[in-house]
C-alpha cells in the first residue's frame, strides 16, 4: 500500500511580468506504507519545493498528490502528520517543554498531553533543556526540539526537510534508532537530505532529484547492486553528473 503518491508533479513560480522558473518538471514517485524514504539532492534540486506541496503549504502547478487517500490540502486536516522543517523558526520565548506541550495539546486529548511530551523529552534526550527557552539553546539543541516536535503527537506519517543537517554524530545515531523504531510501529517517513553517508543507513529507498527532475529511484540495495557505485555516494554523484 501506498501512502505517498505523486504524479506527474510541476510546479512553476513567476519571478517576473513575463518570466517564470521551473522548480519541478512533472517527477512521480511512491512512498510505500511503514517504509523510510530518502528524497536526496544538492540544494536547489526540488525537495523542498515539493515536501511543502505535500504539506499543503503551497500549490503545484499540475499534477497529482495523495496522502494516504486524500489530496495535499485535505490530509492537512485529515491524517496526523508529523513536520520538521530545514529551517524552524518557532516560539523563541517559549520553554522547550512549554512549546511541546503547546503543539501537542493541537492534536491530543488533554489527559495524554504530558505523556506524550515526556516519552519525546526521553527519545530525544531533551532533559538537559527541557525548562530552558528555545532563544538561549544552541543550533544543535534547537534541531532536537525541532524533530522532537515532529513526533509530539504521535504521528502517522512523519515528514523531515534535512533532519540530519547540525546534528553531531551522537544525535544522527539517536534519530536513526528513533526512525527505526517508528518504521517497527508501521509508521510512514519521508525525509530529504544531501549527506549521503548517514542516507545509507537509514532509508529503504531512495529518489534522486536534481534540478526537478528524478534521476534514479527505488530500494538502496537494487540501485547499488544495479550499478557501478559501490555506495551511495557514488550513484549520487553519478547520477547528478550524467544530469549535469
Amino acid at each position: 500500500m501506498n501512502t505517498i503518491e505523486v504524479k506527474n508533479l510541476r510546479k512553476e513560480f513567476k519571478i517576473s511580468k513575463n518570466k517564470q522558473i521551473s522548480a519541478l518538471n512533472g517527477i512521480s514517485f511512491d512512498v510505500k506504507q511503514g517504509e523510510i524514504f530518502g528524497f536526496i539532492g544538492p540544494n536547489g534540486a526540488g525537495k523542498t519545493t515539493t515536501i511543502k506541496i505535500l504539506l499543503g503549504f503551497i500549490p503545484s502547478t499540475s499534477g497529482e498528490v495523495s496522502i494516504m487517500g486524500h489530496d495535499a490540502e485535505s490530509a492537512r486536516y485529515n491524517v496526523r502528520i508529523g513536520y520538521t522543517p530545514e529551517d524552524h523558526a518557532y516560539y523563541p520565548h517559549l520553554k522547550v517543554k512549554d512549546f511541546l506541550k503547546y503543539l501537542a495539546a493541537l492534536s491530543i486529548e488533554r489527559g495524554s498531553i504530558s505523556e506524550s511530551v515526556d516519552k519525546v523529552i526521553e527519545s530525544f534526550n531533551l532533559e538537559e533543556v527541557y525548562d530552558r527557552r528555545l532563544d538561549d539553546l544552541s543550533l544543535g539543541w534547537n534541531k532536537k526540539v525541532a524533530l522532537a516536535a515532529a513526533f509530539v503527537d504521535d504521528p502517522e506519517i512523519i515528514i523531515l526537510d534535512e533532519p540530519i543537517s547540525g546534528l553531531d554524530p551522537i544525535a544522527v545515531d539517536e534519530l536513526t534508532a528513533l526512525l527505526q523504531e517508528s518504521k517497527t510501529m508501521n509508521k510512514t517517513i519521508l525525509f530529504s537530505s544531501h549527506q549521503l553517508s548517514e542516507v545509507e543507513q537509514i532509508a529503504d529507498s531512495i529518489c534522486i532529484i536534481d534540478k526537478g527532475e528524478i534521476i534514479k529511484k527505488g530500494h538502496i540495495d537494487e540501485l547499488l547492486s544495479n550499478s557501478d557505485a559501490g555506495s551511495l555516494k557514488e550513484l549520487f554523484l553519478n547520477s547528478v553528473g550524467d544530469h549535469s
